[in-house]
């Protein structure tokens, strides 16, 4: 029984000091996102994103699938999902600066770019993430249940964090622009 209890609590301690360790990339990647897009708001709203993400996947696994398990491992996916979240953001920025600078139409209609942009960045997304995906679940069917448990939580999380941006980053880069244009005026 003392055992056990101590056990619990090494673990405990050592999730806790794991997790710490994690929250580094995520300061990392808020100043990376801020510069890259010279934007506050996006750095933030993506940061919040991606967060959402992972509470949203816990519920959903929890209370749908009734994966309750969460090992050291969990803690580890962190930095590999907001990595994933950030390139996200670099992916869909990059095209929607591209089109501007590569279709002098774009300048003037953006509905058309927006179209163009979140068709590139869509099938972009689909295939990087998408492979990513795939290769989480597969790692899923293994017998370890740390690692198993591990693989289809952060499949979920990544699968989920793509969606969200698929949904939120053309939003806003609209909202972004017509700032940048009411400054411009």
């Amino acid at each position: 029984m003392v055992s056990e209890y101590l056990t619990n609590l090494e673990l405990r301690n050592q999730v806790k000091k794991t997790a710490m360790v994690s929250i580094i990339p995520i300061f990392f990647i808020l100043i990376y996102l801020i510069k890259f897009t010279s934007e506050i708001i996006v750095g933030l709203f993506t940061i919040f994103m991606i967060s959402a993400s992972f509470f949203i996947s816990v519920l959903i696994l929890s209370g749908c699938f009734q994966m309750f398990y969460i090992s050291q491992l969990h803690c580890l996916a962190i930095s590999l999902v907001y990595a994933f979240g950030a390139h996200n953001v670099f992916v869909f920025y990059n095209i929607w600066n591209q089109a501007e600078s590569l279709i002098p139409e774009f300048t003037e209609n953006i509905e058309m770019r927006l179209a163009y942009t979140f068709r590139r960045s869509k099938k972009s997304l689909e295939l990087s993430e998408g492979t990513t995906v795939i290769g989480f679940l597969a790692l899923g069917f293994t017998r370890i249940n740390s690692i198993q448990s591990f693989s289809v939580y952060l499949a979920f999380v990544i699968a989920l964090n793509t969606f969200l941006s698929l949904i939120y980053l053309p939003c806003l880069v609209i909202l972004m622009e017509a700032r940048r244009l009411e400054k411009l005026k």
